[in-house]
């Protein structure tokens, strides 16, 4: 089974009293939003260790982190800004033991699309901020993993992963075990959401009652040799934690049956 993370971010308390409710949860770790939760500017690297320390009495490990960009990374707009603060969240990932940091699903430019050659001097020049502090940046692709692909064949200035959500595989108009076995060989992170798709695209909905089929998804990452970090995640509804704890149950259950 791969290990299980639940958003600090979902508890909507402060991240001390988070704590001992995502260990209550049965989560093996937690997933960190360096953007609004910690921000490299505020926590020094005496602070960050406290931070494993703590998790550490909880019986919890730092999972993987997120830093959730205002834009995409081919997007010229503010770009300079944008990649300074990745690179900034990095060395943050770092203090903080986490070995992957995710970015927000958004859609990948066509590889012949003039933004597809920004998008790889980009990704080239975080892999290589990654590479030096030793944590592996993640691409959230929405809908096209093919594109994916075929921008992560483009980074050659160290790792660059995939952190594979299956709602935004859905949303965006892809097809979930289509979509992992193109992906199988750069996937370093999950993000479990589930989703239904309709004529205006759909929606979010708790982890097993979409249209994830999660035997067949748990057991293509088990075919792929996953190890990594899955997060039980959720953005919408009355309950986000709950649910997001209520999916760790459901994995968990799928698969003993």
């Amino acid at each position: 089974m791969v290990r299980l993370a639940l958003p600090t971010a979902l508890t909507l308390v402060p991240l001390r009293a988070a704590l001992p409710r995502i260990a209550d949860a049965g989560a093996d770790g937690v997933r960190l939003d360096l953007r609004t939760e910690l921000r490299a500017a505020d926590l020094s690297a005496t602070a960050a260790r406290e931070l494993r320390h703590r998790l550490g009495e909880h019986g919890l490990k730092a999972g993987p982190a997120v830093f959730p960009t205002r834009g995409a990374l081919h997007d010229e707009d503010r770009l300079e800004e944008r990649v300074a603060g990745i690179v900034a969240a990095l060395k943050l990932a770092a203090d903080l033991g986490c070995g992957t940091l995710s970015f927000r699903p958004f859609r990948l430019p066509a590889s012949d699309d003039a933004a597809a050659t920004l998008l790889g001097e980009v990704l080239n020049d975080v892999a290589r901020a990654g590479a030096h502090v030793g944590v592996i940046p993640c691409l959230t692709p929405a809908g096209n993993a093919t594109r994916a692909l075929e921008a992560l064949s483009k980074v050659t200035a160290g790792p660059f992963g995939a952190n594979f959500d299956p709602a935004a595989i859905l949303l965006g108009g892809g097809e979930v075990a289509a979509a992992l076995r193109t992906l199988h060989a750069h996937l370093e992170t999950v993000t479990v959401r589930d989703a239904v798709t309709d004529g205006e695209g759909g929606r979010e909905v708790p982890v097993g009652r979409g249209e994830v089929d999660w035997e067949e998804t748990l057991a293509l990452l088990h075919e792929a040799r996953f190890h990594g970090w899955a997060t039980c995640d959720r953005t919408s509804g009355p309950d986000p934690f709950g649910e997001a704890s209520r999916a760790i149950e459901y994995l968990r259950a799928v698969v003993s049956s």
